[in-house]
């Protein structure tokens, strides 16, 4: 086992000390994050240069091969796009497996930051089901059925038509959505900072199976968790696309989708601003992480 003056690492000196090289060095963010994070001991404070780091080199190449793809490739799409500023921390994939117990969505081989087009359709969809198609029958509310508002969604023609739809739907077989939702893109300069989570009753909630927890007070100790996230401000490119010959494809006037626009396309778009704006993506969209505005076409 060796030892510096910040860690302990069960590894031979010569690699320990070849890491320690590395720190701060390393292109690629997402093997950093991944694989090696050094920090300092009882300060939950990591080496990352300045406790940020924005040297993400291959992005702008990215963004042009990117853009060049979409071009080439779905010349029998319609693509809209549009650009937001995140106004404050994005954590997209906090969940994900790491070093720190707590992630980021990185691109797994350049290594910056994206939201990918899954999350995007995610929370578009639910936001759709939470605003349009609220439950408030109560006998379903005393039958006390689990997602009974996503069963409502399922027999609205619009719905399906935008999202795709299971058997169990008005169309009585499976289909996929018509709208694509592609991976959302720093549009510049991107940052990743340090945050941390301090839970204060930990120990309170974690005794919950004995007969008497001590409860909640100042004498719980926090426990600081840190985790990193992308800078507020950071503008994001976001592209929404629908196959031409579907383009002025119009909502189903018996769909409910069609209080918001006249065609699905519009709906998609509308809805994800609204949904990237009131919603939020990622994790702790409850504490104000995760929400976009200033919001403009492309």
């Amino acid at each position: 086992m060796t030892q510096n003056n910040n860690q302990i690492i069960p590894i031979p000196r010569d690699s320990l000390e070849g890491l320690e090289a590395l720190n701060g060095k390393i292109d690629n963010f997402n093997l950093q994050l991944g694989k090696y994070v050094s920090y300092e001991r009882g300060s939950f404070k990591f080496n990352f240069p300045e406790g940020k780091y924005n040297r993400f080199l291959s992005l702008k190449d990215y963004r042009k091969a990117f853009e060049y793809e979409i071009e080439r490739n779905w010349k029998y799409v319609k693509i809209s796009t549009f650009t937001a500023l995140t106004a404050s921390r994005l954590l997209v994939g906090l969940g994900n497996a790491t070093v720190l117990e707590n992630g980021l969505t990185l691109h797994h081989i350049h290594g910056f930051p994206y939201v990918p087009g899954s999350a995007l359709k995610g929370i578009l969809r639910n936001y759709i089901i939470n605003t349009i198609f609220p439950n408030n029958s109560q006998a379903e509310s005393d039958k006390n059925e689990k997602n009974s508002d996503e069963k409502l969604a399922l027999e609205d023609i619009g719905f399906c038509d935008l999202f795709g739809c299971p058997k169990e739907s008005i169309y009585k077989e499976a289909r996929k959505g018509k709208i694509y939702f592609l991976d959302a893109f720093p549009s510049g300069e991107v940052t990743v900072e340090h945050d941390i989570m301090t839970p204060h009753y930990s120990e309170y909630y974690q005794s919950m199976e004995k007969r008497t927890p001590e409860p909640p007070a100042d004498y719980y100790s926090t426990i600081p968790i840190p985790f990193v996230g992308v800078a507020g401000n950071t503008k994001f490119t976001f592209h929404v696309g629908v196959d031409k010959q579907d383009a002025n494809l119009p909502v189903s006037e018996n769909s409910k989708l069609s209080s918001m626009a006249s065609t699905l396309l519009e709906v998609a778009l509308i809805g994800l601003k609204e949904a990237l704006q009131f919603h939020g993506v990622g994790a702790k969209s409850a504490v104000g992480y995760g929400y976009f505005y200033e919001f403009k076409e492309n």
